[in-house]
């Protein structure tokens, strides 16, 4: 399975206005997000976390293949700490939709 980047940017998606330091951490395909890499696994990362460039975010299902999601990309900093969760686990998303609001460590 590939490997997709969740950068897209420090740009938040759907048009939502973040506040100045924060960066949204969005989806770089529709499918299925999965917070965890089993079901019986813990997340892969939670608020209050540090994570830095090709941390293991989650999976995204997609036409019955998981593609990995990894921090990072263009306008993302290097070293993040997750703000807040937006995607639940097993949540349908698109791409460009929000999964994770960080801030630079």
């Amino acid at each position: 399975a590939s490997s997709p980047r969740a950068s897209d940017l420090a740009a938040p998606g759907a048009g939502e206005l973040l506040a100045p330091g924060l960066y949204a951490v969005v989806s770089p395909i529709d499918g299925i997000f999965y917070r965890r890499s089993s079901p019986t696994a813990p997340p892969c990362v939670g608020e209050g976390e540090t994570i830095e460039t090709g941390h293991h975010l989650g999976l995204i299902e997609a036409m019955k293949s998981f593609n990995a999601v990894l921090y990072g990309g263009p306008g993302l900093p290097a070293r993040a700490i997750i703000v807040e969760a937006r995607a639940a686990d097993a949540a349908e998303v698109r791409q460009g939709a929000v999964l994770f609001v960080v801030r630079a460590s």
